[in-house]
């Protein structure tokens, strides 16, 4: 048996640009680190397929644990196959170059029904090539095939503690007839992948808004690396598709903008502070917002969203505090749920948030989407502001950054604190968290959160200044 070529996830990967697919099998190691926000993406995914195998009880898992795994896992799914075994998972198979595993298939009235699971609330264009080349290469390999559905995340399912209600949680929905639709498509975009693999040097593909859609590309390091400091694809305040549009139409850099281009007053703010390598800040309008603030009550927050609830009464990806830092005047707390089983965290937080006076405050200040929405939640006669937005919104723009959740980078990059070589971001942490428990009773991680806080603080005070 020959060595596959593609895999479904390099396979995806050329769907999105054949460059990365390229340099992906030919140049490694130009590709940028994983963040571990992404790699937390990839842990969820894993735990919501294993959870959907009990919606097919019974199944033989055909999964290699390694490369070296894969005949044997071919070998044994084939076997099944023509056992008319009822449910398999992780089916193996190889067929045109490629090596698929997909995630159940299911023996129906003398055919095979497969299904795709998913950890996410909505389907959307790139999942059904995923599933339809995988139904492309299990009809290669001579697998009569049945219907083709995806399985995803409810996000009306509400947990109520026990065991998850498997029928509610996941979503079943049939894909057949976009899958058969698009197998001539599959096997033209699989000839065009096999092509380019096969030349010399990365095809000459310009970078552009598939360079974040569907996924941000791990090699924009290395395709991005000549691209002027001045150009309109660099903006951040506007979406890739309207950088690549302006540059389409001729506006390359900052200054080819017109004054039309201004009326959005986040481009202006962000171009003033990035042309001037310094804060742009509206005072009329930054004066007024501290007018109106009174004492801020200082919250962070590391908060995980599971795609499967752990806390009765929430939903799938719900932000559900783990740890908290609070800071009240001179008053700090810091605390860290041990166990969602022993207590739950949402009560823990909240009492610790009416302890440090939470009631006496009507500004409650945070950083980061996941704590907005959670402060919104559970106090919603408080007025909650991200600290992050300010630093980067039409009233005050920092030249820097664009860290939405991480004060303690900025308050480094600002050159307001020190961070230390060995700093580890929140979301490492809460990584390691979800592995293991124990992790959290660690002093590095309540440094963390006070540094964190002082940070926050840190930044308040330099945001003040800014308006004498």
């Amino acid at each position: 048996m020959e060595k596959h070529v593609l895999s479904k996830s390099t396979f995806i990967r050329g769907v999105q640009c054949l460059k990365s697919l390229y340099l992906h099998k030919n140049r490694p190691f130009l590709r940028d680190k994983l963040t571990a926000h992404q790699l937390n993406k990839f842990d969820r995914g894993h735990e919501v397929g294993a959870l959907a195998h009990k919606l097919f009880p019974g199944g033989e898992n055909c999964a290699p644990h390694h490369p070296t795994a894969y005949r044997k896992a071919i070998e044994k799914t084939q076997q099944l196959i023509q056992s008319k075994f009822p449910v398999i998972y992780e089916a193996t198979l190889q067929a045109e170059g490629v090596l698929i595993m997909a995630d159940i298939l299911s023996y129906h009235n003398h055919t095979w029904d497969m299904y795709e699971v998913k950890s996410s609330l909505k389907i959307n264009q790139i999942y059904l090539f995923d599933i339809s080349l995988q139904y492309f290469v299990l009809n290669q390999a001579g697998v009569p095939m049945g219907k083709a559905y995806i399985l995803h995340v409810n996000e009306d399912y509400l947990y109520e503690g026990g065991d998850i209600d498997l029928e509610h949680f996941f979503k079943k929905v049939d894909v057949s007839d976009e899958v058969n639709g698009l197998q001539e498509n599959i096997r033209s975009m699989l000839n065009s992948e096999l092509m380019i693999l096969e030349e010399k040097k990365s095809p000459s593909i310009s970078i552009g808004p598939h360079c974040f859609t569907p996924y941000p590309c791990d090699f924009m390091g290395h395709c991005w690396k000549n691209e002027p400091l001045d150009s309109v694809a660099r903006l951040h305040s506007i979406s890739p598709a309207e950088r690549f549009q302006w540059i389409k139409e001729g506006f390359s850099t900052w200054k080819d903008l017109t004054i039309q281009h201004f009326e959005n007053e986040l481009l202006h703010a962000e171009i003033m502070a990035r042309s001037k390598g310094q804060p742009f800040v509206r005072k009329e309008w930054l004066t007024q917002k501290l007018l109106e603030l009174k004492e801020p009550f200082w919250v962070f927050i590391i908060a995980a969203e599971n795609a499967i609830p752990l806390i009765p009464g929430t939903r799938p990806f719900e932000p559900v505090p783990l740890a908290w830092g609070i800071s009240e005047g001179q008053k700090e707390v810091i605390s860290i749920a041990h166990s969602a089983m022993e207590r739950n965290p949402f009560e823990l937080f909240i009492n610790d948030a009416y302890s440090a006076n939470i009631s006496n405050h009507k500004t409650l200040f945070t950083a980061g989407p996941r704590s907005l929405s959670l402060l919104k939640k559970l106090f919603p006669d408080h007025e909650v502001e991200d600290l992050m937005q300010w630093l980067w919104s039409p009233f005050l723009y920092f030249p820097f950054g664009w860290d939405e959740a991480d004060p303690w980078l900025f308050a480094a990059q600002a050159g307001l604190m020190d961070v230390p070589p060995e700093k580890t971001s929140s979301e490492k942490i809460l990584r390691k968290i979800q592995k293991d428990i124990k992790f959290i009773n660690t002093n590095h991680f309540k440094e963390l959160l006070s540094t964190e806080l002082s940070a926050m603080q840190s930044i308040f005070r330099l945001i003040h200044q800014m308006i004498n």
